[in-house]
């Protein structure tokens, strides 16, 4: 029953590898791949992952219809307000920002980073205290 179990785990875990399946490859809008993964923060480079699961079904994505689509979800994802979630969160930023985006994205993820900084202190002084 445990090498079952331990068989279907690791199964589990090469299938969720893959960002998409053939169905997913076959039925693909590049264009609103791209738009999810720019809004999500995900770097322009994920592509790769996508080409990679959809060359086993012989399949190739649309890179100009994805690139278009990923520029659109920058515009969702490089606001002051994520930035700020980002930053609050201890989340790192990978410039992925177009220039015209980037300083308020940044001055949010600042501050999100400060608020960060200070509970980290706060949880760090509570810890010191309790221990005496």
């Amino acid at each position: 029953m445990l090498i079952r179990a331990l068989g279907f785990l690791c199964l589990m875990l090469l299938c969720s590898c893959a960002t998409m399946n053939e169905s997913e490859c076959r039925n693909a809008d590049w264009k609103i791949i791209g738009l999810e993964d720019g809004s999500r923060g995900k770097e322009l480079s994920h592509i790769a992952q996508h080409r990679k699961a959809c060359t086993r079904y012989n399949i190739v994505p649309n890179l100009q219809q994805y690139q278009y689509g990923y520029k659109l979800g920058l515009q969702n994802f490089c606001t002051p307000a994520k930035g700020f979630q980002i930053g609050q969160r201890g989340g790192t930023y990978t410039g992925i920002c177009p220039q015209e985006l980037e300083q308020g994205f940044l001055a949010g993820y600042q501050q999100g980073r400060e608020i960060a900084i200070l509970r980290d202190k706060i949880k760090h002084i509570k810890s010191v205290i309790t221990a005496k």
